[in-house]
């Protein structure tokens, strides 16, 4: 007879399933999501019309003369309000319908969300152009830049607000 290597294992009834892990808090839940929003609206492969999400905006800004950007994810709003073009209307209906999905699967109703906002500071003195450019853009579109900024997302609810910085989308 051979000599098991070390203890044997107990036996586990056969009838015990393993234990589930637990379900993220509902605070934990919402952080996520916030973090989902803001990396998927300045993600390079956010595309509207001629260019990406995050592109339109730092044209918008640049405009305005104004590195910082809210945007209202629920009311569908951006501010500086010169940024409102269609290309940025169509990205925010397309983020807020994201948010609603997101609130469905948490299973956390619209009206307990107070305001689900997203903050861009654009730093003006980095924009360089991208390490994209030439490889997935046509002639007939917006070469994106590369510029550094600093995002974060806010949601508040009654348990208090929930808010995540998300880091730029090439770090």
């Amino acid at each position: 007879m051979e000599e098991a290597d070390g203890p044997a294992a107990p036996d586990l009834p056969a009838h015990r399933p393993a234990p589930r892990p637990a379900p993220p808090s509902r605070a934990r839940a919402l952080t996520q999501l916030a973090f989902e929003l803001g990396r998927n609206l300045l993600s390079p492969t956010n595309l509207v019309e001629r260019s990406t999400v995050g592109q339109y905006l730092l044209i918008g800004a640049r405009a305005a003369n104004r590195a910082d950007v809210t945007v209202n994810v629920e009311m569908r709003l951006v501010d500086p309000i010169s940024i409102m073009t269609p290309p940025i209307r169509l990205a925010l209906l397309r983020l807020e319908v994201q948010f609603r999905d997101g609130l469905r699967a948490l299973e956390i109703d619209r009206n307990e969300v107070f305001t689900a906002e997203i903050s861009v500071r654009f730093d003006f003195a980095t924009a360089r152009p991208s390490h994209l450019k030439g490889q997935m853009f046509s002639v007939h579109m917006i070469e994106p830049e590369t510029v550094n900024y600093d995002c974060t997302v806010r949601i508040r609810n009654a348990e208090g607000e929930h808010r995540v910085r998300v880091p730029e989308w090439w770090r």
